[in-house]
């Protein structure tokens, strides 16, 4: 099991990325301008383990 770790980070990556739309989705729908608060391009720094 070398790449539990892997599937672990992309689960949760997965997760983030439907939580943060679904808040996105949300939140245009009460405010028009919070575009300029979340960033559309953040770099997501993901963890090199050998």
């Amino acid at each position: 099991m070398k790449h539990s770790w892997l599937l672990t980070v992309l689960a949760s990556l997965l997760a983030i990325t439907l939580f943060m739309r679904a808040v996105q989705q949300s939140d245009q729908q009460r405010t028009p301008h919070t575009q300029d608060i979340i960033a559309p391009s953040a770099p997501i720094p993901t963890p090199t383990k050998p």
